[in-house]
């Protein structure tokens, strides 16, 4: 018996041998597997070059950004000094009084306290003095670095970076600080100089922040700025770099058959990391050998797993013979046929799965209607024609008018509760639903996880902007006042014949730059017929901006970008269009800052463009209409730059007060939108920017000098909510209020 037994055993895994379940599962799949490694390992080694490629790049960026931020300080810091009444005064005048300099003095002294810089100096033409924050007010005469005062007057141009120069001063520690200083002529966007104001920044500290932020990694790292080096992770490399030389021969010398993954900074700052070819290899294969063990294990489990699959399959085979009165298939000794039953029964199982699918597509109906509105914003089918399955899940669109309603809550981004998080927006998609349902038929969906997006189908059409305004208002105060939330809404509203949902997502998506969390009243409503290009409006300012600072060397750098961005396609139409696009758009900036350009030289080029015959001819007339520009009279008129200084002056007047930005164009007496373009178009900074950091710096007096609380602070500075005030304290001194109090 017991032989028998055996025997019964040896021949059921020996017919599931010769099964085609067994055979035809293990062929495919162990033709698969192989298939799947060999383009496993290509992949593997692709990935892991270009993991290396992104880590290092991604690693460079955030060293470049680093070392920006210090950079952009200085520059941002010379740029607000030069904005300063009592900095203006003292340029003006030959004999400036006592109570003007301490004004200036007591103006200029918290921006070396809050950025930690070397020296901030001030040369004042008319008076022959100069203003040392480390050392006092000095004659010209007297001046202990009578080479800077050359060096300013022979500067080109409006500003200059003088990099690895040693500060001397009479008082200064022996050898002198090595410092990077930042130049700028003095008044701001006024033709001719009376002064000059320099920002000097310790080079060993810009180091040693350069370091920190590199951390530790096995490549040779280098930092530079307009070809001179700031740091490197190889004290050969900063013993031999040659600052007379470029970048490129310097690494061509020093570091030779390097790969170079490099990340550069909008202001020029450069950092690079260095991979020889041995680390290339290194790390590209790094994981194969691991890779081919991984496929021999697979090779041995997919032999079990085709035997299991053959036993388990022939099971059905068993009992269908059974039935029919016969032996079954693996008990017959020294079978060979093989199992074609089983074929129904495999395509039986795949019917039935696919049922299951349809059944879990049906019983996911909110996935379903979301996929189904993503494809109205994505433009995949037109709204006025859409196709029955829309209808079918419950879509329905009765109303002629359309427009699409964005809502950004990032005040939840600050929440740690992922929990708490999600049950907010849940709570504010269905409450903001309903309440635009009250104007036709609302429906909702998410848009990145982050934003909620409502398109709104009503039979409103002339107060419908009105209605949308008063709502959003609405709901602001109200998710204020219950849930904490500050929402910031951005409306589209679609054209009347011809809707496109897709054209005013993107305008209100654009919109939400000129939104403010702290105006309840504040919503930005934007037409379809305002749709334009979606090309970076960050960029068209900065080309707007070097062609106003008549920056000629910033403007091909951005113009340079630009056309790798966008005028390298081999499609001659696209390129046309968009260099027409841009072209228009910084003309069209240019003219509602009151800039001066002669119509007959915008129309020449368009004509040039409209009929150049390649792509090299439309680059060539795109990059000298911008460079026409640049020699126009462009610079902000006097209008405009009052314009600014109205808003400042009543920003300082009244940042203690709940003021919104409507309130403050009011004041100027232009459009809160022209206002805000204008300012940040001419400071870098949003007006909501400006004065969130005019107020926070108005407490650092408070913080140091009275025993107040936190609560009291802010609502003297003009914040109705600590918690606001907290949060914008910290982003601009990147630590909270109480901190700053504690390590002061």
């Amino acid at each position: 018996m017991g032989n028998k037994h055996k025997n019964t055993r040896d021949s059921k895994w020996k017919n599931i041998l010769k099964s085609r379940h067994f055979r035809s599962f293990f062929y495919i799949t162990f033709l698969f597997t192989t298939v799947i490694f060999i383009i496993g390992g290509v992949v593997i080694t692709l990935q892991n070059r270009m993991k290396l490629h992104e880590n290092l790049e991604m690693k460079a960026n955030y060293v470049a950004l680093s070392v920006q931020d210090n950079l952009s300080n200085m520059k941002s810091s010379a740029v607000f000094m030069g904005n300063l009444a009592s900095i203006e005064q003292v340029l003006e005048s030959k004999a400036p009084t006592l109570d003007q300099l301490l004004r200036m003095t007591n103006d200029v002294t918290p921006y070396s306290t809050l950025y930690h810089y070397e020296s901030i100096c001030l040369f004042f033409n008319r008076s022959q003095r100069v203003f040392d924050s480390s050392g006092g007010m000095y004659d010209y005469s007297d001046f202990y670095n009578k080479e800077l005062i050359d060096t300013l007057e022979n500067m080109k141009g409006e500003e200059m970076w003088l990099i690895n120069v040693p500060y001397k001063r009479y008082y200064a520690p022996s050898p002198a600080v090595t410092v990077i200083t930042y130049a700028r002529r003095l008044p701001l966007y006024k033709s001719q100089g009376r002064g000059y104001v320099t920002v000097s920044y310790s080079l060993d500290r810009l180091q040693k922040a350069a370091a920190e932020a590199a951390g530790y990694n096995p490549y040779t790292a280098t930092v530079s700025f307009q070809d001179h080096l700031l740091w490197s992770s190889s004290n050969a490399v900063m013993k031999d770099w040659d600052n007379g030389l470029s970048v490129s021969d310097n690494v061509e010398l020093l570091l030779p058959g390097t790969s170079t993954f490099s990340s550069y900074s909008t202001i020029g700052a450069r950092c690079s990391f260095y991979a020889s070819r041995l680390d290339l290899f290194t790390a590209v294969s790094a994981t194969l050998l691991q890779w081919f063990i991984i496929y021999l294990a697979v090779a041995a489990a997919d032999f079990a797993a085709s035997m299991i699959y053959g036993m388990i399959m022939l099971r059905p085979v068993d009992a269908i013979m059974k039935k029919i009165g016969i032996n079954p298939y693996t008990e017959i000794p020294g079978v060979r046929e093989d199992e074609f039953s089983l074929i129904s029964t495999a395509l039986d199982n795949l019917n039935a799965q696919l049922s299951d699918i349809g059944t879990v597509m049906h019983e996911n109906q909110q996935l379903v209607r979301e996929r189904l509105l993503s494809g109205i914003l994505y433009n995949y089918v037109d709204i006025t024609s859409l196709p029955p399955e829309y209808e079918e899940h419950g879509l329905v669109f009765p109303y002629p008018f359309y427009a699409v309603i964005l809502i950004s809550l990032p005040s939840l981004d600050e929440m740690e509760d992922y929990t708490r998080r999600e049950q907010l927006k849940l709570v504010i998609r269905t409450n903001t639903t309903n309440a635009f349902s009250a104007l036709g038929t609302a429906y909702s969906l998410y848009i990145d996880n982050k934003s909620i997006c409502i398109i709104l189908n009503t039979g409103l059409s002339d107060a419908l902007g009105k209605e949308l305004s008063k709502l959003c208002t609405a709901l602001k105060k109200r998710m204020k006042q219950s849930l904490s939330v500050y929402p910031l809404f951005s409306i589209g509203i679609c054209s009347e014949t011809e809707p496109a949902p897709w054209q005013v997502w993107q305008l209100a998506r654009q919109g939400f730059i000129f939104t403010a969390a702290d105006a309840d009243d504040f919503v930005l409503l934007s037409y379809q017929n305002e749709f334009t290009s979606s090309i970076d409006q960050d960029m068209l300012s900065r080309i707007t901006q070097a062609i106003i600072d008549k920056d000629g060397a910033g403007l091909k750098e951005q113009t340079d970008a630009f056309r790798d961005r966008y005028l390298e396609s081999e499609d001659q139409e696209e390129v046309r269009r968009m260099a027409l696009i841009t072209v228009s758009t910084i003309y069209a900036s240019l003219l509602e800052i009151n800039g001066d350009i002669p119509d007959i030289q915008i129309n020449a080029s368009v004509r040039k463009l409209e009929n150049a015959s390649s792509v090299e001819e439309i680059n060539k007339y795109f990059f000298n209409c911008l460079f026409g520009m640049l020699d126009a009279k462009n610079k902000i008129s006097t209008e405009s730059y009052g314009y600014i200084q109205k808003a400042i002056q009543y920003i300082e007047q009244n940042y203690s007060q709940p003021i919104t930005i409507p309130q403050i164009a009011g004041y100027v007496g232009v459009s809160s939108i022209y206002l805000t373009k204008l300012f940040k178009l001419s400071t870098g900074k949003t007006l909501s920017e400006y004065l969130n950091y005019y107020r926070t710096q108005k407490s650092l007096d408070l913080l140091m000098n009275t025993e107040e609380t936190i609560g009291w602070i802010s609502e003297a500075v003009g914040y109705s909510d600590v918690r606001s005030y907290i949060r914008f304290f910290k982003k601009f001194y990147y630590m909270t209020p109480s901190e700053y109090r504690k390590d002061r």
